[in-house]
């Protein structure tokens, strides 16, 4: 732990340093701290990321319309990963054993957590209702995510069933609650989990405040042990 706190002064330092970009669609000059500059794949200001970041991402990746499909992503063991439109089919959500939901935003609706009629179902049959937990998150870069971490985890590691994690898009809040959990569940560094979640859901893109908080989570599990200290003291 000495050692740890011996090195922090360092790591601090370069982390703070920040780098200057160009965006690459209003082509103004913006600054963001090192680390999360390691981490992005677009040079977008704040104000362009904000107006569509699914749009792009996908965009540049597939050279096509982004799609807001109706089936989540299975990200890992019983998390799936998705936008709203995942959360409103409940035959789907049957379909894969998904018995609660988070949601990451504040406007966004919990579509059964009330019981409902079978589909087509006259006999007055009722479903019964899913568990929700919703945070009041909204995509910008001051919104504070960390603060959710614990609670999501403890959501879903005391799941029976599957669970969906869901924002509006299921790019950057959704997103960051899946990277976390597989950062300390699965022991993965952001680099790695990032990785991990875009091999399996491509548009995932953390806006750069929460790319920010997901550096600091990481450094807090390798203060505790969770993740092992990198030799040169840093998180990349």
């Amino acid at each position: 732990m000495e050692e740890s706190s011996s090195s922090s002064p360092n790591t601090s330092n370069q982390d703070d340093e920040e780098q200057v970009l160009q965006c690459s669609r209003c082509f103004q000059l913006f600054s963001i701290p090192s680390n999360v500059f390691k981490s992005r794949e677009l040079d977008l200001c704040v104000a362009c990321f904000r107006k569509s970041p699914a749009l792009v991402l996908h965009n540049q990746q597939n050279n096509g319309p982004f799609m807001l499909h109706c089936k989540p992503d299975h990200i890992d063991g019983k998390i799936y990963l998705g936008g709203y439109r995942c959360a409103k089919t409940r035959s789907v959500l049957d379909e894969l054993k998904i018995t609660r939901i988070i949601v990451c935003g504040n406007d966004l609706v919990q579509y059964f957590a009330e019981p409902t009629p079978f589909d087509d179902e006259k006999s007055g049959k009722m479903l019964s209702p899913l568990e929700y937990l919703q945070f009041a998150l909204e995509d910008e870069y001051e919104q504070t995510i960390s603060q959710c971490f614990d609670d999501a985890h403890n959501f879903i590691e005391n799941s029976s069933g599957n669970v969906l994690i869901h924002c509006h898009a299921g790019v950057s809040r959704s997103a960051t609650i899946v990277l976390s959990y597989l950062m300390k569940y699965k022991k993965m560094t952001f680099p790695e989990a990032r990785d991990f979640v875009k091999a399996r859901r491509r548009c995932i893109c953390p806006n750069p405040g929460f790319a920010k908080q997901l550096h600091q989570y990481q450094k807090q599990l390798e203060e505790c042990g969770i993740l092992p200290q990198c030799k040169d003291g840093n998180s990349l």
